[in-house]
């Protein structure tokens, strides 16, 4: 009995073929009301728990994920409103001094002036949010992803945000 010596083809998996045409709509397409909505109201929920006093670790960990969103935005390749990269960078130091705050204290407790810069922050993502499509807020959600996985790392990441808050 004769036996074949040639070892077998691995299993490979047929590859899925995406519509080139829908796939460039959905980059293109902007966000619908309903999508607004989702993204922006979790956001001023939040902003109204830290004006209460009632706001936790995960809370910050949040906003700072949205306003590393909303820098990304602005940078080259989506450039929303780069122009206003300053309040972004604000409202990024408004959160690292209520968290130095938290540290010393055991309390989220914010200033006037922190309020409001953080205010004026969302204020300008949600202006980001009426004119993104879905396709640059994936590009800019990937980008932070990529820079917190290289600042966890200890490697930089493949873009740069002025202020890389990561919410420990």
């Amino acid at each position: 009995m004769a036996s074949n010596k040639k070892p077998r083809k691995k299993y490979v998996k047929k590859r899925d073929l995406i519509d080139p045409i829908r796939s460039a709509i959905m980059r293109a397409t902007k966000l619908r009301p309903f999508e607004k909505a989702m993204l922006l109201d979790p956001i001023w929920e939040s902003f109204e728990k830290l004006k209460k006093g009632e706001w936790k670790n995960e809370d910050f960990k949040f906003m700072a994920d949205c306003l590393n969103v909303a820098q990304a935005l602005t940078l080259p390749g989506i450039g929303l409103l780069p122009d206003h990269m300053d309040k972004f960078d604000a409202a990024h130091h408004a959160l690292q001094q209520l968290s130095a705050r938290r540290n010393a204290t055991g309390k989220w407790l914010a200033k006037g002036d922190e309020l409001r810069t953080i205010e004026v922050g969302i204020e300008f993502h949600a202006i980001q949010i009426d004119f993104v499509s879905a396709g640059e807020l994936a590009k800019a959600t990937q980008r932070v992803d990529d820079i917190l996985k290289g600042a966890v790392s200890g490697s930089p990441g493949k873009g740069h945000i002025h202020t890389v808050l990561q919410a420990d």
